[in-house]
């Protein structure tokens, strides 16, 4: 990631950058939600699976958490081979972006088609996926651990102001 002059950010401006991505999808996703469950007027769980919604919903966001878990170790591990530290770092974020994305249009996805028939059992496929979103927020720790950089830390004061 880069600042808008073009110089390259710093191991912590690039996390602070991530960590507040993560927090603005989430706090969409809650607020979208939220919004559609007051706008509703009809709310129920209705197990119809003549509703092809009923296997698409949660199809696609178990397929989506096995995507977005996948693509991001198969990132994780480009970005190892990546020879700085900058370099590794901004391939993770972009891997988090990604895993992020495959999560939040699913979720999207379940809000809608509870807004459109009403059956909250969307919303409640939606708020599993908001759960797992919300567990895999980015972190210091995870990040060090995923990308190998515990020695580089002890050796560097570029990550000694993250939190």
């Amino acid at each position: 990631m880069v600042n808008r002059d073009g110089t390259p950010q710093s191991p912590q401006s690039t996390f602070k950058t991530i960590t507040i991505v993560h927090m603005a999808l989430l706090a969409g996703l809650i607020l979208f939600g939220l919004v559609v469950l007051v706008i509703q007027p009809e709310k129920g769980i209705i197990i119809n699976d003549s509703n092809v919604f009923f296997y698409i919903v949660p199809g696609l966001a178990l397929a989506a958490i096995f995507v977005s878990i996948t693509v991001f170790k198969k990132q994780v591990n480009t970005a190892l081979n990546k020879p700085t530290v900058k370099e590794k770092i901004t391939f993770y974020c972009s891997a988090l972006i990604q895993r992020f994305a495959f999560l939040q249009g699913s979720s999207l996805l379940g809000i809608v088609v509870y807004w459109q028939t009403g059956n909250l059992f969307y919303l409640l496929v939606s708020g599993l996926l908001i759960i797992y979103f919300v567990s895999i927020r980015p972190t210091k720790d995870r990040m060090l651990t995923d990308l190998n950089l515990t020695s580089y830390v002890e050796q560097s004061s570029d990550f000694s102001n993250l939190q």
